[in-house]
């Protein structure tokens, strides 16, 4: 999902979901997590993401944060009227009021004001993000695994039919290719907290792929192995920027360049020469 912000109490803005929920919300301030609380919609059961853990942890195990959004009610107690309360209660009011409409009240309990709209319109947009980003990441890795796996097809089918393991030293692309695939079914399924694996594994493979392929470039002189550094290089950033970012319009610039980038280096590791048979 975005970016997901720190856990300490003091930090300023956290993300938000429902334990029944993967739709993140967020980021809310403290004082707006604490209007969400008075309203009902935020409990201690609701989870917030813990960058430190990245985890989701449930406010009630966080003390300060819990105090601060369900603070102790302060009982009433009466007093006796004095004479200064008789004042106030018998001096007439001059000044006129405005009538406030069913339909304002509702807006306005609900956000949904001129002065709140757009701050509802981003939420909208944020959560939107957290809904793409699962398929749009799954999808990177699902097209690099295939890329990966299909020019050893032949030694993953041996593998399968002699249960021998081993032949899977021979070929540690096909290894990388095997765990993009898990990784892929994990983000489809909606498993947000591999998504640092998913960055290590972005990081490391833009490294070892990018200067793999250019060593092969300088070695060849092929043009094909310098356009799979590109493609690695564009394909290992934007699936790791796509799991930092809740912003929609980054989301979907960030996975369009890795979804370009991990067809490109599909390409041009092994369909080209497919194609061109």
């Amino acid at each position: 999902m975005a970016m997901m912000l720190g856990n300490a109490v003091m930090s300023e803005e956290y993300y938000i979901r429902q334990p029944d929920s993967e739709a993140a919300r967020g980021p809310f301030s403290v004082d707006k997590l604490a209007s969400l609380a008075e309203a009902g919609q935020v409990t201690n059961e609701t989870l917030y993401y813990d960058e430190a853990r990245e985890a989701w942890v449930r406010v009630v195990d966080n003390e300060d944060l819990r105090k601060q959004l369900f603070p102790e009610k302060k009982k009433l107690a009466l007093r006796s009227k004095t004479s200064e309360d008789m004042n106030l209660l018998n001096k007439q009011d001059d000044s006129e009021t405005v009538p406030v409409t069913v339909e304002q009240f509702l807006s306005a309990a609900e956000g949904d004001t001129a002065e709140t709209r757009h701050y509802k319109k981003a939420e909208a947009r944020r959560e939107k993000a957290a809904q793409l980003a699962t398929p749009l990441i799954g999808l990177m890795m699902l097209v690099t695994a295939i890329s990966l796996i299909l020019p050893s097809w032949s030694i993953l089918s041996e593998v399968i039919e002699t249960s021998d393991y081993f032949l899977l030293v021979s070929k540690p692309l096909l290894i990388i290719g095997i765990i993009d695939l898990f990784l892929a079914i994990c983000t489809f399924l909606g498993a947000t907290e591999i998504y640092p694996v998913i960055r290590f594994r972005a990081a490391a493979g833009l490294g070892y792929f990018a200067f793999t392929y250019w060593a092969y470039h300088e070695t060849s002189g092929s043009v094909n192995d310098l356009n799979a550094a590109y493609a690695t290089i564009a394909g290992g950033f934007g699936m790791f920027c796509s799991t930092l970012t809740l912003n929609l319009f980054m989301l979907i610039a960030f996975a369009a360049t890795g979804l370009a980038g991990a067809a490109g280096f599909a390409y041009f590791t092994f369909f080209m020469d497919v194609v061109a048979k």
